[in-house]
């Protein structure tokens, strides 16, 4: 039987950082906002973003405005700390990935295993997209890739998004399908 699809799908390449989250972290980022840093491609100090979050949080009671700057010049710091680190150029901030996505979830090939029903939060940047669609997600399914085994990345995980707000969807499905119409176009000028 046919699996029915709640959105189309397409194979892209986006932008991906992705953490996995406690249950804990889930709420307090539906609740606060706060995102975790995302550590796909390793953060360099993980006791101290223990601390520096801490420190927001308790920034964030007195100046919510103030909390949201801290937070997001973290994120440029741990971004220069990545390209001294890694000797990287700007464009491997976010490492480019080839997906299957959909306004409802998507399926990208990771190193190490995932569980199913684990919850992960993910920065998504879609081409021609300067800011990362964030989204909370949970693990539907992840197993052994049957393609090509000498790549690293060799399991492919499919994730449902959760909390997605409305606006978030909308972008997301008029994404696939400006994608989809290209992709479309494109198949048929090989024609």
């Amino acid at each position: 039987m046919e699996e029915r699809r709640r959105f189309f799908r397409i194979d892209d390449k986006v932008g991906l950082r992705f953490k996995v989250v406690t249950e804990q972290e889930w709420q307090h980022f539906k609740e606060n906002g706060v995102a975790p840093i995302p550590d796909s491609q390793g953060v360099a100090c993980p006791g101290l973003e223990q601390k520096i979050s801490k420190a927001i949080e308790k920034l964030k009671a007195i100046s919510v405005e103030a909390a949201e700057v801290a937070w997001l010049l973290n994120a440029k710091m741990n971004g220069l700390v990545e390209l001294i680190v890694e000797d990287a150029t700007l464009s491997d901030l976010i490492k480019s990935m080839d997906v299957n996505i959909s306004a409802c979830g998507m399926a990208f090939h990771v190193i190490q295993p995932l569980q199913s029903n684990q919850l992960l939060y993910l920065e998504i940047t879609l081409k021609q997209q300067d800011e990362p669609i964030v989204a909370l997600a949970k693990v539907i399914s992840c197993s052994e890739s049957e393609e090509d085994t000498e790549i690293p990345e060799r399991y492919l995980v499919r994730i449902d998004f959760h909390d997605i707000d409305h606006d978030t969807q909308e972008l997301l499905i008029q994404y696939v399908v400006k994608q989809q119409g290209y992709l479309l176009k494109q198949k048929k000028h090989l024609k």
